[in-house]
């Protein structure tokens, strides 16, 4: 009995000993799991405001760049010859821009300057009176991308016209 008396006070002490260094520990960990949790996710709201932030001014910045164009006397009132030098130089100054048309209201392009050159023309259902920036998509080479609309300032007996533009990030 004396050693059941003794096993059961050793196990009793040990228990009493271990069981609140337990429970602290686990305690613990949960404080410790949660604040790690909440760091981490304010970082990337932060991260995140500040990518969002940088695109929106990149989106600014070109959408101000293709409205400069857009009215810029090669483009308005000039021949297409003249509307594509200026389209290549705004493609090739500016990154983001992939490719720009001038589109006709009737949503043909008469222009489409890419990166690489003149770039093959297609039908467009664009708005040509309307300033637009489209839903960002993923395109084919998986960048996020937009498309951005700015109507060509008006010449007396000329048909509305609009610079699309497909912006890459």
């Amino acid at each position: 009995r004396r050693r059941s008396l003794a096993f059961r006070l050793l196990w009793l002490t040990a228990a009493a000993a271990t069981l609140p260094a337990l429970v602290i520990t686990l305690v613990l960990r949960s404080i410790s799991s949660r604040v790690l949790q909440n760091s981490i996710q304010h970082q990337q709201i932060e991260l995140a405001r500040r990518v969002v932030n940088e695109v929106n001014g990149e989106i600014r910045y070109a959408q101000g760049l293709l409205a400069m164009t857009a009215r810029s006397p090669f483009v308005a009132a000039g021949n297409l010859a003249d509307a594509q030098r200026a389209l290549q130089n705004l493609v090739h100054i500016v990154a983001p821009f992939q490719e720009v048309s001038l589109l006709s209201a009737s949503g043909e392009e008469l222009l489409k300057v890419g990166r690489r050159g003149l770039e093959p023309r297609t039908r467009r259902s664009e708005d040509v009176r309307k300033r637009l920036i489209g839903a960002p998509f993923f395109s084919s080479d998986r960048l996020p991308t937009i498309i951005m609309v700015e109507p060509v300032e008006s010449v007396p007996h000329r048909e509305p016209r609009a610079l699309v533009a497909k912006l890459s990030f």
